[in-house]
């Protein structure tokens, strides 16, 4: 189970790194980012508490990796 968990966080914060690199903080919005991670909305709150801190951590993954903030 938490192998399950564990990718569905992946796949969340992936999602959402995507989606701010081509759309921008203001593209990410939930309800993209979990279709786009083919996960619950509710998931992200789970995971990261609130949107905020999801785009904390994708902008974190995004200047590690040297990309552009969209």
């Amino acid at each position: 189970m938490k192998r399950i968990m564990g990718r569905t966080k992946e796949r969340i914060l992936h999602a959402a790194v995507k989606i701010i690199q081509s759309r921008g903080v203001q593209g990410a919005t939930v309800r993209k980012v979990a279709a786009l991670a083919e996960a619950n909305g509710a998931a992200i709150n789970y995971y990261f508490g609130s949107k905020s801190n999801l785009v904390q951590a994708a902008r974190e993954i995004i200047l590690k990796e040297g990309g552009k903030l969209g």
